[in-house]
């Protein structure tokens, strides 16, 4: 065991290190950290599971370049320019495009079974730009849908544009809801090619693979409404009628075309997943995978700070912890005498703090098919808290929590096993788990170094790191080799 812990001190120690800078993403010190992981792999004599073993995440800025444009022609052929900021502004899941098409006015924009509640149910939108609100229908109706729940993500306006495209739109106007709203200026996003006191590295971020996914979509303000609607008291009364239960049919503007023009564009940027694998010996199951994963990324570095101050969220914890303790589960793997029988993937997952970019990349564009996964083993932040482990996933994978329960017989952690899907949604196992592969999660829990510059290696247990690591060994050894699937 002593080997074992200095083995995971010696990679926590270099991953947490200063030099590193939180290993933000993207980074200088995230491509030090994948290349040293990299390197790691390479020591330990097991193959990349891609044809390298760094896989780019597809991850781009976005940016907004001059020349979005945005105009109207009514019946009798006039044409009105719109000014880009004060008029019209494009958000950031925009696409990059131009469209010319006749406009139709979907009210809300929603399709609700629950509420009994669909604006595209007597529109024909295949084709054309929709113009929808903000927001969801004004009632005084207590058990209405709309009251009841009124956070449901189906009324956010990119679920919105999604229904939208779904229903064949080729464009997307919005418009903030004049009833609820005294100022109806165009948000859209903060662009720092509009606000100079935006910065520039605050532009948003995607997933490069989501970009082909995407239509035009602008903000659009009062200037609209006077042109389109006929100003704004007209655009109120023609809500409170559609908001009384009028067909949206009958609510439709007498406008001939809209031309939108969105000038959004994605900077390729270097941020990759490390995954290596070891295939399975039985040619009847190695090509069934076991994922053994962790994020290696962290939060980088203070934007501001004094001379003198620690400024460097060195993520010893969160997560050098888990992205050593997969390293010593490999190394645990590449000694054992015989492979195991199921094949052994080991990924270590860039963007995990920005929103599981790396983990939903790699279930995107896995490097086998999705369907030979059957399980997943998580482990984030692993070094602290005594002797108590949470596993999440026993909802999920009753039979894996099993198995590590038996195997915890060696070490006497004490199980915590939150009901429902306590962290389901809070770490790298959760696209494995929508994807409806079972998982198990190991996590030694929240502490008030959380996402600080505290979290710092001096605070780590190693001894205790290394024993969920060989937990997770054990674990994993077992269900690569026994004959039943999970």
């Amino acid at each position: 065991m002593r080997e074992d812990i200095l083995f995971l001190s010696s990679h926590l120690n270099y991953l947490a290190s200063d030099k590193l800078e939180g290993r933000n993403t993207p980074s200088v010190g995230l491509d030090s950290a994948a290349a040293y992981i990299e390197g790691a792999f390479i020591s330990l004599g097991i193959p990349p599971a891609y044809p390298t073993y760094r896989n780019s995440l597809g991850l781009s800025r976005v940016k907004l370049r001059s020349g979005a444009l945005l105009s109207t022609r009514n019946a009798a052929g006039n044409t009105t320019l719109y000014k880009i900021k004060a008029d019209f502004i494009p958000f950031d899941f925009s696409s990059d495009d131009s469209v010319s098409a006749p406009v139709v006015f979907a009210g809300y924009g929603l399709r609700i079974k629950d509420a009994n509640y669909n604006s595209y149910k007597d529109l024909n939108v295949k084709g054309r730009v929709v113009v929808i609100l903000t927001g969801v229908p004004v009632t005084n109706d207590s058990s209405s849908y709309f009251v009841k729940f009124p956070n449901d993500p189906k009324y956010s306006v990119e679920s919105k544009v999604h229904l939208a495209m779904e229903a064949g739109a080729c464009g997307v106007l919005v418009i903030t809801d004049p009833a609820k709203h005294i100022l109806l200026n165009p948000v859209g996003y903060p662009w720092p090619e509009l606000y100079k006191n935006f910065p520039l590295d605050a532009a948003p971020w995607r997933l490069a693979d989501t970009a082909q996914q995407r239509i035009p979509v602008f903000h659009v303000g009062e200037a609209f409404v006077n042109n389109v609607f006929g100003g704004v008291n007209s655009f109120k009364q023609l809500i409170s009628r559609l908001n009384s239960g009028e067909s949206l049919k009958s609510l439709q503007p007498s406008l001939a075309l809209v031309s939108m023009k969105s000038t959004i564009y994605d900077e390729p940027i270097s941020a990759d997943n490390v995954a290596a694998v070891i295939t399975g010996s039985d040619p009847d199951l190695n090509n069934q995978v076991i994922v053994i994963g962790a994020h290696y990324d962290h939060l980088g570095t203070l934007r501001r700070y004094s001379k003198g101050d620690d400024h460097i969220f060195n993520g010893a914890d969160d997560n050098a912890s888990g992205t050593s303790a997969v390293l010593s589960i490999a190394r645990d793997f590449s000694l054992q005498p015989v492979k195991p029988k199921r094949s052994v993937m080991f990924v270590l997952f860039a963007g995990e703090e920005k929103g599981l970019w790396g983990s939903r990349s790699f279930v995107q564009r896995p490097p086998v098919p999705i369907s030979s996964f059957k399980a997943m083993l998580n482990l984030d932040m692993v070094s602290r808290a005594a002797d108590t482990l949470y596993l999440e996933g026993s909802s999920n994978s009753p039979e894996l929590t099993q198995i590590v329960k038996e195997k915890n017989t060696k070490f006497g952690f004490k199980l915590i096993t939150p009901k429902g899907n306590a962290f389901q949604g809070s770490s790298d196992h959760a696209p494995f788990a929508e994807n409806g592969i079972p998982f198990v999660f190991f996590f030694t829990g929240i502490h008030k170094d959380y996402h600080r510059v505290t979290d710092e290696v001096s605070k780590c247990d190693f001894e205790k790191a290394a024993q969920v690591a060989r937990l997770a060994f054990l674990t994993a050894w077992r269900i690569s080799n026994e004959i039943n699937t999970y």
